[in-house]
């Protein structure tokens, strides 16, 4: 009896270690953002002002929306390096129709709806050539990155300003004081949240992330999937662009460009891995947060530009390292389940 007692306490205390260890590795990151601000705000004049932490919260909302596009698509195990360019073509294929070729036909409303439907066909490019014709994700979007870069380029080298209210009001107003981008970002966020942790189809991507046989051979339609993957990752990177140009009051070509591999880091520092099938929402705000800090505090002290990209780099290999780590100790824990 007290043996059975004695082995039944053991395995509970080993369960809640498990969970202890689980929890610490999913969500690691905000213990990091807690150091980092904690840092900032002792050592940082300025830092805590109500005004720097909004500039903080709005300033990265774009760059927000095109880290959750790629938590999406590296949940399934592949990468849409596009989305940088997604960021700028969506909002500029608007305000081309709006101010030039469909001057006084296409709306600002219009020009808004425009926006996110190129954002989706970019995403549906990429499915078909990565999914359907199977190129390497990597491969076919970057390609796709290149094309669409440089239609951005050509419809606008100079860029476009003066926009209409309407078509910048989500970039630009606020509501209460606080910023329509917060508030669009904090409400997509929770509806991703919802999505992959209380839907069927959450749980597919999931499956399809982790080994695309086996969703196969469960009955799943892992190509769909994909496709859909792709589909929303395009509709937030031109979502992104959207507050991003009502941020700035203009579109240029050069909206988002060189942010693809910060989208990256900040993936991997919230859990998600190249291999697919991991990360959390949580885990993936908690890693926006936390770059949004450094790179505010970089600013408040004034680092050279050119060390920044040097910041940058180290970051984006901490944050491979960080993942890398993360998958070992996952795997570690359900080869020890397994054992068990």
């Amino acid at each position: 009896m007290e043996n059975t007692m004695s082995t039944a306490v053991v395995e509970r205390k080993t369960d809640i270690t498990r969970k202890l260890i689980l929890f610490a590795c999913n969500h690691g990151v905000w213990v990091i953002f807690f150091l980092i601000f904690l840092l900032g705000s002792g050592l940082v004049p300025g830092f805590l002002s109500t005004y720097n932490l909004m500039n903080v919260l709005w300033g990265n909302i774009p760059f927000s929306f095109m880290v959750l596009g790629m938590f999406i698509m590296l949940l399934v195990g592949q990468t849409d390096l596009s989305l940088e360019s997604t960021f700028a073509i969506a909002p500029i294929g608007g305000v081309v129709l709006m101010t030039k070729y469909a001057q006084g036909i296409v709306t600002p409303w219009m020009a808004i709806v425009i926006c996110l439907l190129v954002g989706v066909l970019a995403g549906g490019i990429n499915a078909v050539i990565s999914v359907y014709l199977r190129v390497n994700s990597f491969l076919a979007t970057l390609t796709m990155m290149l094309v669409l870069r440089g239609i951005a380029q050509y419809l606008i080298p100079e860029g476009l300003y003066y926009l209409p209210e309407t078509f910048i009001a989500l970039g630009d107003e606020t509501v209460a004081g606080v910023p329509l981008a917060v508030i669009a970002f904090i409400l997509v966020a929770f509806g991703i949240f919802v999505l992959t942790t209380r839907t069927v189809f959450g749980k597919n991507l999931y499956a399809a992330g982790s080994s695309e046989t086996a969703a196969y051979l469960a009955g799943l339609n892992t190509k769909r999937i994909r496709t859909y993957a792709f589909l929303l990752a395009g509709f937030l990177a031109a979502l992104g662009g959207l507050i991003g140009s009502g941020r700035m009051q203009a579109v240029t070509a050069d909206m988002g460009s060189g942010d693809i591999m910060m989208c990256f880091a900040a993936c991997f520092l919230g859990g998600s891995s190249m291999s697919g099938g991991n990360g959390e929402i949580i885990g993936l705000v908690g890693s926006i947060l936390t770059l949004s800090i450094i790179t505010n505090l970089m600013n408040l002290v004034g680092v050279n530009p050119f060390l920044v990209k040097i910041v940058y780099g180290i970051i984006l290999l901490l944050a491979i390292i960080f993942a890398n780590v993360q998958q070992d100790i996952r795997k570690r824990l359900l080869l020890a389940d397994m054992a068990a």
